[in-house]
């Protein structure tokens, strides 16, 4: 169940050091604890892959933002909002706005928390919001300048409603779209131009687990039919710019059990990519790097068998192997 797996990962320990040490003398270099909650993307002012994570506080003490600098994590020296967790972002690159909706705390409440940053300061939008939910998807279409968001939780309701921000205000899309889901995924798919969804849990004990595989095109989803589905939840998934398609790693087909696979969405077919993940894992964070034409892994944690126990690395894939740090 989400809230099992929520109160187990309460005990998370454990840090990432930034592969630098200190002169002597002087203090030791800030270190990326293990979280869970956390977000990943791009972010192209900094050139960077950035990394917000939350401990699931309610609400979320501040948080530390991190970018990758292609071999550790630097701290960026940023106010923050007092995020919770679970709750999901997006760049909005023509507005150059980072937005941020949602968000949980420790009863699975889901609240409609929406924040904006325009690379100084931090917003509230007075605007019309959906209502509030957790673990659920956002990505930013390219090619019409909305963000949209399907889907998540509000304690044990499942979403599946869509909806599109335009950075003046919020509308729900009327179109029937896929069915209710968290724990799934959505991208940007630069080749098709449309915005990609995978897989997800349709309860909140992971008893329904999506194989299926959608595409909206700003007025409409469609289901995409391959002859291998791919059946996923609490996966990663980015549109890996070197290979020029959607990657998609881990997560699980059974609940809590974590896998190791990786998988390329191409030519309307899942090809498996070898080698897969170094480890299983479900709830991992994957960003892709366009300066290093690299994807960064981070976080994530194993299955009920291990009792969740954190990912401590932080994985770079350059399209034939993974390295970690």
């Amino acid at each position: 169940m989400i809230v099992k797996v929520i109160a187990a990962l309460g005990i998370l320990l454990g840090s990432i050091p930034i592969p630098a040490s200190a002169p002597a003398g002087e203090a030791s270099p800030e270190r990326l604890k293990a979280h869970y909650g956390q977000v990943m993307f791009y972010y192209p002012p900094y050139e960077a892959v950035v990394l917000f994570g939350t401990m699931g506080d309610d609400p979320a003490a501040r948080v530390q933002p991190w970018k990758w600098n292609g071999r550790g994590w630097e701290p960026v020296e940023m106010e923050t909002p007092p995020f919770r967790a679970w709750t999901a972002m997006a760049y909005d690159t023509r507005r150059q706005r980072l937005v941020v909706f949602g968000g949980k705390d420790k009863t699975q409440k889901g609240y409609p928390d929406f924040w904006e940053w325009d690379g100084d300061e931090w917003s509230t939008p007075a605007v019309k919001t959906p209502p509030g939910r957790s673990h659920h998807a956002m990505a930013y279409d390219e090619s019409r300048g909305r963000v949209v968001l399907f889907g998540g939780h509000d304690l044990k309701l499942i979403l599946g409603d869509t909806w599109e921000w335009d950075g003046t205000e919020w509308r729900q899309a009327a179109s029937p779209g896929p069915p209710s889901r968290c724990l799934h995924t959505m991208i940007y798919d630069s080749s098709r131009k449309k915005i990609l969804l995978v897989g997800g849990s349709g309860d909140s004990d992971n008893e329904i687990i999506y194989s299926d595989a959608w595409e909206w095109d700003g007025a409409a989803w469609s289901e995409l039919k391959p002859r291998n589905p791919l059946k996923r939840s609490f996966h990663a998934m980015v549109y890996d710019g070197s290979a020029r398609c959607p990657l998609v790693c881990g997560g699980f087909a059974s609940s809590h059990d974590p896998v190791a696979d990786s998988w390329r969405w191409r030519d309307g077919e899942w090809k498996k990519v070898e080698p897969g993940l170094p480890l299983p894992l479900e709830g991992l964070l994957m960003a892709f790097d366009p300066e290093r034409k690299q994807t960064i892994l981070f976080g994530g944690f194993g299955g009920a068998k291990d009792k969740y126990p954190p990912n401590e690395k932080t994985w770079v894939w350059d399209g034939k192997m993974w390295t970690g740090y």
